[in-house]
């Protein structure tokens, strides 16, 4: 009967569950089931019982298999981490850079501002400059206008009070008739005027 199930007697010694599924009624049965086309009962053995049997049997190749699977997977979990790291330490890097790119394009505008800033500024002092030139020579050609009617006032004024001062000592000399000197009037034309 072992032989027709294919099981050792190792098996039957080690999963008693097995040989309790194998007898010849249970066979028996099976084999009607399977005549009249319906489910058997009976059925391979399970993958985690096979993976039992195969384990115990290559223990030391399987052990030596599991410790480069382990070292493996650490392995590749160290160096997963430093990928994890060196990528971190590189986006860091990168916003730093941003960021440093940032204020140094903020200063630059702000610089940019202050040059604006001070070249309106220059421009308003030399507009401030030309409009006081502009001021500073016309009142010197008001100042030198008023400055020559002045002299010219203060010369007529001059002349005249001299001229009717002369007059005056003319008549009061008894010289009425004569010509004054240097002007070309004369006196009695004063006196009368």
């Amino acid at each position: 009967m072992a032989m027709s199930t294919g099981l050792s007697c190792a098996d039957w010694k080690k999963d008693r569950s097995l040989a309790l599924r194998v007898r010849p009624t249970g066979l028996a049965r099976d084999i009607n089931r399977y005549l009249n086309d319906e489910t058997v009962e009976a059925s391979p053995p399970r993958v985690s019982y096979r993976l039992g049997k195969f384990l115990r049997r290559h223990k030391r190749p399987m052990l030596a298999a599991g410790l480069v699977f382990l070292v493996l997977a650490l392995g590749l979990a160290t160096t997963a981490r430093s990928f994890v790291m060196v990528q971190r330490e590189r986006m860091a890097a990168e916003q730093a850079a941003m960021e440093a790119q940032r204020s140094r394009v903020s200063e630059a505008v702000q610089a940019e501002d202050r040059m604006e800033q001070a070249l309106g500024i220059m421009d308003k002092v030399l507009d401030e400059r030309q409009t006081v030139l502009a001021v500073q020579a016309f009142l010197r050609r008001d100042l030198l206008r008023q400055a020559n009617a002045y002299d010219k006032t203060v010369e007529f004024f001059l002349r005249s009070t001299c001229i009717a001062r002369l007059v005056q000592l003319y008549h009061t000399w008894g010289q009425a008739g004569k010509r004054l000197p240097s002007c070309g009037i004369t006196c009695r034309n004063q006196v009368e005027n």
